[in-house]
């Protein structure tokens, strides 16, 4: 490996006559390879904290505690599919609303 610095963006007829006439005079390196150290991913930080607050908050609790905490999520879980119904058909009527008003614009006299 040799390394040379040409211009801003030398044309590749340059780089070739360069090549052609100055190739003996290049002093290469040989490269050698290292081996790949197999790093460990590190997670984002940020990530990371919010999963040991999550599991500092995991704490003992009594079973009242739990019991209140399943159906705090079950209720979590029951809302947002109401939700998602009622947006649903929210727009399930809206596009009712605009095909009822182009049929009114189209019925005639």
């Amino acid at each position: 490996m040799s390394k040379v610095t040409f211009g801003a963006e030398p044309k590749e007829a340059e780089i070739f006559e360069f090549v052609l006439k100055n190739y003996y005079k290049l002093s290469f390196i040989e490269k050698k390879f290292k081996e790949k150290k197999c790093l460990v991913k590190r997670a984002n930080p940020k990530k990371e904290q919010r999963l040991t607050k999550k599991l500092e908050n995991n704490g003992i609790r009594t079973k009242a505690q739990i019991a209140l905490k399943k159906q705090h999520e079950a209720n979590k879980v029951e809302g947002r599919k109401r939700s998602k119904e009622k947006k649903e058909a929210k727009e399930i009527r809206k596009f009712e609303l605009k095909k009822n008003k182009k049929k009114e614009k189209h019925k005639g006299y």
